[in-house]
């Protein structure tokens, strides 16, 4: 804690730098800084204060951290996410403000290259402009995860770019180290990086140099809104006015706005109120209902017409089929109507053909252990639909840690359910049974990791390295799954699989799992062994293996119950304590599952070991 405090103490001195010069020695006048010298002082105190801040003596590359702490120190200021270049990048891309009050400028690579964005964004240096962030794709993990470089641009004046880069730049045959300012020619500049793939740059300006300094009038738009469109003379930015210009020839700015009719029910009673609900639009004086109904040729004919009326008219039609229409008037008697919605009134009511009337008459609310009901009854039959509410699994959390795990003793974690009470206990293996060096014990998989290991089910991927955090690959969930069940021989030889090779680790494994029914391929063809398994895949494999046992239909999760392939191991898995999803209501099906939460499924699965993962598993 010291240390962080002596850090943020140096880095506001820092800061200060950035706002006052150092002073000249005493009884001498200080010579005048050029801009570019300007520039270079202080591109070398956002360098300065971002190794202090990121207490480190040199960011090896880190590009993240370094472009994130240049603009954190500029006020754009977004809270650092850890990530490689190109997410750093993508981080700010997707912002409408950041919280420092900057617009966000966005220019694609698919709309220019790096030295044409460049050009665009500085009138081809004819402008200068500040604060542009640029980012790089240069490859794509086995996982399917981008990486990449990002840099960022403090200015680019009379076509000279200012920046510096946490890596060495060559420019001109001229090497600047690590966070060395350098000036160059915009050419020079996309030269030095035109062999990584440009993914867009990123323009940062600040409102107020609009508002206080409205520029030349570029245009003025002739089709509605009639916006004009202004340059500033301060950074050059463009914009478009928000005023809107009435035009008395301009059908957007006469008509009234398109009303929208509420939807209907297909079907009424005859005697059952129908309600026409809309919202009000622009430049609306009055408004009409019109009724028409279809005549023995099927043909719609007028029936009824309400003026003046307002949302919320109630009518009661004769039985018929049925088309309404809303009509908006403005001032002049130009008008604009709705899309015609359609229903019918029937003289007698059909569950089969109608559905039903519910209406909600009990409810039995879930447990974490025992499912819950809706009972409804119908106005028109004696049915008593149900709806059958999932029990929602016990919220275990994080647990308390009761003892600590030590190096020959075994630890105690307590699990309290939030929502029963119920308790749980889950041992904490001494640390002299960790075999990995990247496994700590306090991680929420420590205990499920050793389990694994002690089962035989993994020996870790060398080097005495778990890899906790790397995704898991088809073809290894099918071996650990291969392994709890005892490593039965299978009794194929072959498979249908182009992609598979039996002689590897997991072809008795594979083979195993497909003549049980716990994976059908990707395709007929098509097992992807090497492929990341998703985290719906491979609930969707344990519940196989535990014999797809019959889970009453529903949803706990917002992103599942939307019948998909693994909607019911979900549901099971979150039953049984198994998972508890990643948090917010979610449990991303389609996320890669990673080593870590592979064998805490494993282990809840096999053991009962109370569920509570803050991490997500």
């Amino acid at each position: 804690m010291r240390n962080r405090i002596l850090s943020w103490a140096v880095f506001c001195c820092l800061l200060l730098q950035l706002l006052v010069l150092p002073a000249a020695a005493e009884g001498t006048d200080p010579a005048p800084l050029t801009r570019e010298e300007d520039l270079f002082q202080k591109i070398s105190y956002f360098y300065d204060a971002s190794l202090e801040y990121a207490e480190k003596s040199s960011f090896e590359g880190y590009c993240a951290f370094y472009v994130n702490t240049q603009l954190y120190l500029l006020g754009i200021n977004r809270q650092y996410v850890a990530g490689n270049g190109n997410e750093e990048w993508e981080n700010y891309r997707y912002l409408d403000k950041t919280n420092g009050g900057y617009e966000v400028h966005a220019y694609g690579a698919y709309y220019d290259s790096l030295t044409s964005s460049l050009e665009t964004i500085s009138g081809n240096g004819t402008r200068n402009v500040y604060n542009i962030l640029i980012g790089f794709q240069r490859g794509v993990t086995t996982a399917g995860r981008k990486y990449g470089h990002t840099c960022f641009i403090h200015a680019i004046i009379d076509g000279k770019v200012y920046f510096s880069d946490s890596q060495t730049v060559e420019i001109n045959g001229k090497e600047y180290p690590e966070g060395t300012p350098v000036a160059c020619t915009i050419k020079e500049f996309g030269e030095f990086y035109e062999p990584w793939t440009f993914e867009g740059a990123i323009h940062f300006t600040y409102p107020d140099d609009h508002t206080c300094d409205r520029g030349q009038r570029l245009f003025a738009q002739e089709n509605h809104p009639h916006y004009a469109c202004y340059q500033c003379s301060v950074c050059g930015g463009a914009w478009m006015d928000e005023t809107v210009a009435y035009q008395e020839d301009c059908y957007e700015c006469t008509h009234p706005g398109t009303p929208v009719l509420d939807a209907l029910e297909p079907y009424y009673l005859v005697g059952t109120p129908v309600t026409f609900t809309w919202q009000d639009t622009e430049r609306t004086a009055s408004y009409e209902l019109i009724l028409e109904r279809q005549n023995e040729s099927g043909a719609f004919e007028h029936w009824q017409t309400v003026s003046q009326v307002g949302s919320g008219l109630t009518l009661e039609p004769v039985p018929g089929i049925y088309r309404a229409t809303v009509r908006a008037y403005n001032d002049r008697g130009d008008y604009v109507d709705s899309t015609p919605s359609g229903f019918q009134v029937v003289e007698q009511w059909d569950c089969t053909l109608y559905g039903h009337a519910l209406k909600e008459d009990q409810t039995v609310a879930a447990t974490c252990t025992e499912d819950g009901s809706i009972t409804y009854t119908c106005a028109h039959c004696q049915e008593l639909p149900v709806t059958v509410l999932p029990a929602l699994g016990h919220s275990f959390g994080g647990g308390k840690m009761v003892t600590a795990p030590t190096q020959e003793q075994d630890g105690l974690r307590l699990y309290t359910c939030a929502t029963c009470g119920q308790e749980k206990t889950q041992t904490l293996p001494a640390l002299n049974r960790n075999p990995f060096v990247d496994v700590r014990g306090n991680a929420y998989y420590y205990a499920s990791v050793i389990w694994a290991y002690e089962s035989e089910l993994t020996l870790g991927m060398g080097n005495q390295k778990f890899s906790p955090t790397d995704s898991a690959t088809r073809a290894q969930v099918v071996t650990f799954l291969w392994r709890m069940a005892g490593c039965p021989e299978p009794e194929a030889e072959s498979c249908a699989f182009d992609d598979v090779k039996l002689e590897s680790y997991y072809g008795k494994a594979l083979l195993w799992a497909v003549e049980n029914g716990i994976t059908t391929g990707m395709s007929s063809t098509e097992f992807a062994p090497d492929s990341p398994v998703t985290r719906g895949q491979f609930v969707t494999f344990l519940h196989r293996l535990a014999g797809s046992p019959e889970t009453a239909c529903g949803t706990i999760f917002r992103d599942t119950g939307l019948g998909k392939f693994y909607d019911n191991a979900v549901l099971w898995a979150t039953r049984t304590g198994i998972t508890t999803g990643i948090g917010d209501g979610k449990f991303a099906p389609n996320d890669t599952c990673v080593r870590g939460q592979i064998v805490t499924f494993l282990d809840r699965y096999a053991q009962q070991i109370p569920q509570g993962n803050p991490s997500g598993a």
